[in-house]
């Protein structure tokens, strides 16, 4: 196959991972609770408006997620039977998902406050010094720009703004609204006990180690501060909020004080999906540029390889907002 090939090769192997990633977790909610919503929770937060085009969009994120979700998914499998084995397992998957996007530290970071919790000292230094020894063999080994594209590109650090934070979250909670509402439920259905201690004391080891994630995993939102970002920095804490909820769903629906409130988060979720699909909101079509051909003929007669090594980072799109420039037509 020839170059041009290349993104469309990349754009399968990451519809493929997100319908893998829709099985895993559809799986570990299994674990927590079998029921008929399970399904429904899968392909609404791995197929629906929440990843939308990132599904075949060749970007890194659903191949983190992938690698962090069958982390997760082995974490709440074999919870009662930890050994050395299975948390290597579980560290390789977890290291791997961060080689591919270096904000993926939610889970290892709730596996070792978990097992610090459950007094397991010696899993805990064996995940820590394992996964810390990991990191200090890419800094050796790896590529000398790794550990420095985190947060600074070419000696200058990422611009952040207030302004691009707002909208992202509007954005998240127009696609993740039944896990806002669900999560608001949890909350209100806590106070209606009234006895805080009793509840926390009552969770199980499944849900201590999914409210340790959830809490972990609001730390994304510091990061969709930079202009960079966008609602694929929420992926992580809709996982982590719809499995913890996934724990409390059957418990909500049964109390009339609070179950209109998430039904009532369910419809308004459709009717924001509806207005994808008429166009109001979104769209269902990829954006064309008129200049696609007139750079082919521009590039064709140069010798190839063409490679830019020019401040990799300002290739991104949205990073430069220029009406269709040639930059946008590359990527």
């Amino acid at each position: 196959l020839g170059d041009l090939w290349l993104p469309t090769i990349v754009r399968i192997n990451c519809f493929v991972l997100s319908v893998l990633s829709f099985i895993i977790f559809h799986k570990s909610l299994n674990i927590i609770s079998n029921n008929k919503f399970s399904f429904f929770f899968s392909f609404y937060l791995l197929l629906g408006p929440l990843t939308g085009y990132w599904v075949i969009s060749g970007k890194p994120d659903i191949f983190y997620l992938f690698f962090e979700l069958l982390g997760i998914y082995l974490i709440l499998k074999t919870r009662f039977n930890h050994n050395f084995f299975n948390l290597f397992i579980i560290l390789t998957l977890l290291y791997l998902s961060w080689s591919v996007k270096q904000t993926s530290i939610v889970t290892i970071s709730t596996l070792l406050f978990y097992l610090l919790w459950k007094r397991n000292i010696k899993y805990f230094l064996f995940v820590l010094t394992t996964f810390s020894g990991l990191l200090i063999l890419t800094k050796i080994l790896g590529p000398n720009k790794l550990f420095e594209s985190i947060f600074w590109q070419d000696g200058a650090a990422l611009s952040f703004n207030f302004d691009h934070f707002f909208r992202v979250f509007l954005d998240s909670v127009s696609k993740g609204l039944i896990v806002y509402t669900g999560l608001l439920c949890v909350f209100l259905n806590i106070l209606l006990k009234k006895n805080f201690y009793n509840y926390f004391k009552s969770l199980s080891e499944n849900q201590i180690f999914l409210l340790i994630g959830l809490l972990f995993s609001t730390s994304q939102i510091f990061f969709s501060f930079h202009y960079g970002s966008a609602v694929n920095y929420y992926y992580i804490f809709f996982i982590y909020g719809a499995l913890f909820l996934f724990t409390e769903i059957e418990d909500i629906l049964s109390r009339k004080k609070i179950n209109f409130l998430f039904i009532s988060g369910v419809y308004v979720q459709i009717f924001l999906i509806l207005l994808i699909f008429f166009g109001i909101k979104g769209s269902l079509k990829p954006i064309k540029y008129s200049n696609v051909k007139q750079f082919k003929n521009c590039v064709s007669s140069l010798k190839t390889p063409i490679l830019s090594d020019h401040k990799p980072y300002y290739r991104l799109p949205w990073i430069t907002p220029e009406d269709n420039p040639i930059l946008v037509t590359m990527m």
